[in-house]
């Protein structure tokens, strides 16, 4: 039987977990940690967008949300962060959606991209991107029954970047070389979400 929690935010790996995850904690003194452990009150993972067998944490299917929130980040930042996955990661990845072998990393990632984003759409009850963050806040405090003027006792951290590995700069032109149809849906993708590409 599934167990119960408040929330779960999720959406692409490199979409700014760290970084939401150490704000409403500390904002809101939620029971709320990244990936590797469920707290009382929920969890923020990109892994539990899909039910399977979940290598950083708690699995999809052994729980039920009653708030399901999707995070976003601009995509350029995003595929940059994806060269850097763990093959753990990569092959998790691989068992929730469709790879062909021997698919190139960029290829890889914007798969992975658009794809896990729609999974997120899918299952959530709402999509907000990171950069964002403070108009929403009011939104996402009333959806977790959380107090808004709480926020305002911290500032906000000055970077959402919380991981410090080796970067591939990813441009516009290298995505339509690689994959122009995926790379125009990913752009429309993008633009729906508030990103300018």
């Amino acid at each position: 039987m599934a167990k119960k929690r408040k929330f779960l935010i999720t959406g692409c790996a490199g979409s700014a977990t760290h970084y939401i995850t150490k704000f409403l904690s500390h904002n809101f003194n939620l029971s709320l940690f990244h990936e590797t452990m469920m707290g009382d009150d929920g969890i923020v993972s990109w892994g539990m967008a899909f039910p399977g067998n979940n290598p950083w944490g708690p699995n999809a299917q052994d729980y039920q949300f009653d708030v399901v929130l999707h995070q976003t980040r601009e995509p350029f930042k995003t595929l940059s962060f994806l060269h850097t996955l763990y093959k753990p990661s990569w092959t998790y990845i691989k068992e929730c959606i469709k790879i062909p072998k021997k698919t190139k990393l960029l290829e890889s990632c914007m798969i992975y991209y658009y794809q896990w984003n729609l999974q997120c759409e899918k299952i959530s009850q709402m999509t907000y991107p990171i950069e964002d963050l403070r108009e929403h806040i009011p939104t996402i405090c009333e959806m977790l029954d959380l107090d808004p003027s709480l926020a305002k006792r911290y500032k906000f951290p000055k970077s959402s970047r919380s991981h410090f590995r080796k970067r591939v700069e990813v441009k516009w032109s290298d995505m339509k070389l690689t994959n122009l149809k995926l790379a125009k849906q990913i752009r429309a993708m993008a633009v729906r979400y508030g990103y300018d590409m």
